[in-house]
């Protein structure tokens, strides 16, 4: 039987003012605004030598997290990008790691990032009126004229991201402090609006008893070929109520299905089709790999396919096969006798 896998990405966005993201696949969501404009406009063409914190080392640290992690390896990684760079932005001095509760620019890791409207309190320019999406840092931009916007502003990293992605986010929200926004992209490819990152490690779906989103998946009988017959769709009733009744060693008994009548509204789909590759049912879903190691971490949706001349009493039973593979690590081995058996009796009279 044909088994479709269809990879969709968790991108997330770089907001000009905060980092955002949202579910994706080769595009990001909408960017939030730049803050403060510089008055270059960008890349400083003649600023004062010194930097805003007229200092020639410019002292960074974490001085809030949520966790136990070691951050200072990654943050010194970032800003070693940076100092790397600082004379090209126009810039003299160098960002240094330090060990205080009291640095130039304090880093705090957060379980949620505060949302960037909190903090502009309507006094400056902005790109773009709204955005969509999570928010996954921030960072006020200081200006050319050696003050800074916002001073002692921490700097906030969301917490959970991977370490590549952790260092990527640190260094895009540090170039904004250094006066940088979206639009000096083409010279520095950190602050591009959009990219990619991914979370710390997460269990893959084969390895959670519940693969989906949510605990209640919306149903949706859906038809290529002409609708489903009641009488099949009764049974497809009956599939649901075995799952829920908890007469699954697979499929928790705590997880429900609801009949909806949108689509749009669905954690998984029936579909009637003329036919199907390699046998008279499938199933193709579309997931979430947030740790961007290759496998899904959850799913978003799956559809089951069913040709149209499959028997009517057996219907169920292939619904029942899919959703159980669905839920399980996909061996069929360790199915249930009563969905390995092939018997046109037990399809028929399954559940």
């Amino acid at each position: 039987m044909k088994r479709i896998l269809i990879l969709f990405l968790l991108a997330f966005v770089v907001g000009g003012f905060a980092l955002v993201g949202g579910i994706g696949g080769e595009s990001g969501q909408p960017v939030g605004p730049d803050n403060t404009t510089p008055a270059s406009g960008g890349v400083f063409s003649d600023p004062p030598s010194q930097n805003p914190w007229e200092t020639d080392e410019i002292t960074v640290a974490v001085v809030e997290q949520p966790d136990d992690r070691n951050y200072e390896p990654l943050i010194t990684q970032a800003i070693a990008y940076w100092n790397a760079n600082m004379s090209t932005v126009g810039w003299e001095g160098e960002f240094v790691f330090a060990d205080t509760d009291e640095p130039d620019v304090p880093i705090h890791i957060v379980e949620e990032v505060d949302e960037w409207a909190e903090r502009t309190n309507g006094d400056h320019d902005h790109d773009h009126d709204d955005y969509e999406g999570e928010t996954i840092g921030y960072a006020p931009i200081y200006n050319e004229t050696g003050q800074a916007v916002g001073h002692n502003t921490p700097v906030q990293v969301a917490s959970g991201l991977n370490d590549s992605s952790t260092v990527t986010v640190a260094a895009h929200e540090l170039g904004h402090t250094l006066g940088l926004r979206h639009s000096d992209d083409d010279t520095y490819s950190v602050m591009a609006a959009e990219m990619a990152v991914a979370e710390v490690d997460q269990p893959s779906a084969t390895e959670r008893a519940n693969p989906f989103e949510t605990d209640t998946l919306g149903v949706y009988y859906n038809a290529t070929t002409g609708s489903f017959a009641s009488p099949v769709e009764s049974e497809f009733g009956d599939v649901w109520t075995h799952f829920e009744a908890g007469n699954s060693d697979i499929v928790p008994g705590n997880v429900s299905f609801e009949r909806v009548d949108d689509a749009n509204d669905a954690q998984l789909e029936i579909r009637r089709v003329e036919s199907v590759d390699s046998g008279v049912s499938t199933t193709e879903w579309v997931g979430f790999d947030v740790d961007m190691d290759g496998e899904f971490n959850t799913y978003d949706r799956a559809t089951v396919y069913i040709e149209a001349d499959v028997a009517a009493n057996q219907k169920a039973w292939h619904v029942g096969y899919w959703t159980t593979y669905l839920f399980s690590n996909m061996d069929d081995d360790e199915f249930p006798p009563e969905l390995e058996s092939r018997s046109e009796n037990t399809r028929q009279n399954w559940p």
